[in-house]
């Protein structure tokens, strides 16, 4: 017995399609840039919709460095609002990785939510259409590509949380920002430098507290025996202090 399609093409009948150009990169997924770059999704997904005769004014929606495993990116949720409203009734992706890298997620967003809301859903490098041909979503290699997709960015993971691993057993620095007090080495930055003016700081705020003064905004006296605000002087929202205390 053939499969019954999810989507009705007698309920999905309509004059003019609103398209939503929905564009996602993350290096996180091991996407390879040249091919899946912002731009060049948007080019091939802006050529497509202008070259269709029942598509008029495409939104773009553009999730740049979020990972596909999480559907909790901006952009995606502002697409899903505008499709609730009716702003756009039809998504146009790349490919399916693009919607996503979670089976489970994807799959929900393909089996029920996209057929529930009444929208049309394209993915043009796997030629699937959910109404101009049914069949190719309701294909069942469409899960198993869904799989596919899951299982690499899970393997993408495991092998850089792998190599970070590595690099801490070696003692390299695998953060973001070097914590107050040092700086990265500008020819390796995974080896950290003392920044001596900031040093210099942490050096008196250590021995502040040792001496039993409170660390606090206010209070941290300087080498004159007034009082500043280091909090702000040192930038310290953006860096480590406890870590650099920790350090000193």
């Amino acid at each position: 017995m053939a499969r019954k399609s999810k989507y009705e093409p007698q309920k999905l009948s309509t004059v003019l399609w609103k398209p939503a150009l929905y564009i996602r990169l993350s290096r996180e997924d091991g996407d390879r840039e040249e091919s899946n770059s912002i731009a060049s999704q948007r080019e091939l997904l802006t050529e497509f919709a202008n070259t269709q005769t029942d598509m008029a004014a495409p939104r773009l929606y553009v999730d740049d460095g979020y990972t596909g495993t999480d559907f909790d990116r901006p952009d995606f949720r502002r697409m899903m609002h505008d499709l609730r409203a009716g702003i756009v009734n039809c998504v146009i992706v790349k490919d399916l990785s693009r919607l996503g890298r979670n089976y489970v997620k994807v799959g929900e967003y393909l089996e029920h939510t996209f057929p529930l809301l009444n929208v049309r859903f394209i993915a043009l490098s796997e030629r699937i259409d959910s109404v101009a041909d049914p069949r190719s979503a309701d294909s069942l290699i469409v899960p198993f590509r869904n799989i596919l997709n899951d299982e690499y960015a899970h393997d993408i993971s495991n092998k850089v949380r792998a190599s970070l691993d590595l690099k801490r057993r070696q003692g390299k620095f695998i953060g973001s920002f070097a914590s107050y007090g040092y700086r990265k080495d500008p020819n390796d930055h995974s080896r950290l430098l003392i920044d001596e003016p900031a040093a210099a700081v942490v050096r008196d705020i250590f021995n502040w507290f040792l001496a039993g003064t409170s660390v606090s905004r206010s209070n941290l006296r300087n080498k004159n025996g007034g009082c500043r605000d280091w909090a702000k002087r040192c930038n310290v929202s953006r860096f480590n202090l406890s870590g650099s205390l920790q350090m000193a």
